[in-house]
């Protein structure tokens, strides 16, 4: 009795663990998806502006600065989706891990 009721304490918590982590996980999955758009739109932004750098005379001047300044745009954002893909990977492996608990737990 005493071994069942151990196994449901650990079932009860390792399911509380697995919401929490699906839910940080869905939650990193939106925000990574908010930042795609914001790099997509950045992108978009530099295909126009270099565009209508082949308007001006001075073209390769006016490529350099759209270019740089893209880039620097770009940065904190891409520096912020890494550390959400390196989030994501431990939740995942939080995830995991709480799967293999419960399958020992299951087994003993």
């Amino acid at each position: 009795m005493k071994t069942h009721m151990t196994w449901v304490l650990a079932w009860s918590l390792a399911a509380g663990a697995a919401a929490a982590a699906e839910d940080a996980l869905q939650t990193v999955i939106r925000e990574q998806a908010a930042l795609e758009k914001v790099l997509q739109g950045l992108e978009d932004q530099e295909q126009q502006a270099s565009q209508a750098c082949w308007q001006r005379f001075a073209v390769n001047d006016c490529l350099i600065r759209v270019r740089r300044e893209a880039r620097r745009q770009r940065e904190p954002l891409q520096n912020q989706w890494l550390a959400l893909r390196d989030r994501e990977r431990e939740i995942r492996l939080q995830q995991r891990e709480l799967r293999l608990q419960g399958k020992a737990t299951a087994h003993d």
